[in-house]
């Protein structure tokens, strides 16, 4: 007979709720406040809750409060595990597919190279780290790949909000920043889950090799049929429901359908919640209250204990060397500006149009801390490196915006975008 929870584990699981929940939204409000991004906030939350602050000062406290036995670890991590799927659904919400179609052929081979250059330093840099920086260098080629995709990708929801503060997301260079982040995430989050396949099936090559061919069919027909299906299902479910929440059940049920089949080939569960976003932000019939209320719900819930969850496993004394962690934070930085550069030369984009796409895709964020959870746990990161890119994704975002309203000030608005604005703000006066 499988024995249930005892009332202390049920206690001490609601108390850590209550305390990442509640922590991470008041420092997020504080940070916003000083005009940084609310996932600072947050994400200190977790390391103020964590052995590097709360741990140091009130061990037996933490200790207390985050037991380290397996219940409540697991407990604790299904929490964070559902935080991160909602966050990629409300990443989806904001890919705006019609974005790209509207992309010219330039910011698509700077978006290219925006990822290649990354993609190469991280692959190449992986060679030259520590054996002590690996959890087993007999799988550095795998750990190279990995980094590679860590550096190349950036993240839609940070980008997307630094562009609304900046006012430039109705700009052209706006739509370019946010198509050329959306491109790469898409690509990059699309190769992140093949790596975790391999690292999850490198004991079994025809497993392996069949998750992945698996996986590519999947896509295809998501990108075939499988989309037309839901889109049929969300126009059901608005013909013939009575209930007010009815198209917010659809989109966990569909979230989390497209979650389990990833997790179930190897891709994790967070590419389907992605997906799942992407197909159902595109939905004729999905009405946009329930996107809305279902992003805010992430916003106000299960984001802030994701990032409260992620600052929770750094420990800050775990990274003894401070130099390689400078030389990551400026080769994250350097090789997307220069990548972006020679991508726009070759595309033939503008100088400053080249430099603002390469600052704007820099900042990581969110996508980079889930990458490095999920590398976290499936053994392809250490605890070192977790919290070496967990610290790059905060840096790379906090540099981002004041280098790109720099940037911005130099590109001079077109008579085409000049008009549209125009057009806009009086349609908004109607």
């Amino acid at each position: 007979m499988i024995q249930p929870l005892t009332e202390h584990e049920i206690l001490v699981f609601v108390v850590q709720f209550l305390l990442l929940l509640a922590t991470a939204r008041i420092l997020g409000e504080l940070a916003k406040r000083i005009n940084l991004p609310s996932v600072f906030g947050e994400l200190f939350a977790g390391i103020f809750l964590g052995p590097s602050l709360l741990g140091l000062i009130f061990p037996s406290v933490h200790n207390t409060i985050f037991p380290q036995n397996p219940t409540q670890v697991h407990l604790l991590e299904m929490l964070g595990f559902l935080g991160m799927i909602f966050l990629l659904l409300k990443s989806g919400f904001e890919t705006d597919l019609k974005i790209l179609k509207r992309l010219g052929r330039s910011v698509f081979i700077t978006s290219a190279f925006g990822m290649f250059i990354p993609f190469l330093c991280g692959f190449v840099l992986a060679y030259f780290l520590p054996d002590n920086f690996l959890v087993d260098p007999q799988r550095r080629t795998l750990f190279a790949v990995f980094l590679g995709t860590l550096m190349a990708i950036s993240a839609i929801p940070v980008l997307a909000k630094i562009l609304m503060d900046l006012d430039i997301l109705r700009r052209n260079i706006g739509a370019m920043i946010l198509g050329s982040g959306v491109i790469q995430d898409l690509v990059g989050y699309t190769l992140f889950s093949f790596v975790i396949a391999v690292a999850a099936g490198s004991e079994n090559i025809g497993k392996l090799s069949l998750s992945i061919v698996l996986g590519i069919l999947f896509l295809l027909f998501l990108a075939t049929l499988g989309y037309r299906f839901i889109y049929r299902l969300v126009k059901w479910v608005d013909d013939w429901a009575l209930s007010a929440g009815a198209h917010i059940t659809l989109i966990v049920v569909v979230t989390l359908t497209l979650a389990s089949i990833t997790h179930y080939l190897h891709l994790h569960a967070v590419f389907g919640a992605l997906l799942a976003g992407v197909i159902l932000a595109n939905a004729r019939r999905m009405r946009p209250a329930a996107l809305e209320h279902v992003a805010t719900m992430t916003d106000s819930i299960f984001a802030p204990v994701f990032f409260a969850y992620v600052g929770l496993r750094v420990d800050l004394f775990s990274i003894h060397h401070w130099d390689i962690f400078g030389v990551i934070l400026i080769i994250a930085i350097l090789s997307k500006v220069f990548g972006s550069l020679l991508g726009g030369y070759i595309g033939r984009l503008s100088l400053w149009e080249s430099l603002a796409l390469g600052i704007g895709t820099t900042a990581r964020g969110s996508m980079e801390m889930i990458a490095a959870l999920v590398g976290l746990s499936v053994g392809l990161l250490n605890t070192q490196m977790y919290g070496i890119i967990v610290l790059m994704a905060m840096l790379t975002s906090l540099v981002a915006p004041p280098l790109l309203r720099i940037v911005i000030s130099k590109i001079q608005l077109t008579e085409e975008e000049k008009e549209r604005l125009k057009a806009e703000k009086d349609l908004e006066k109607v």
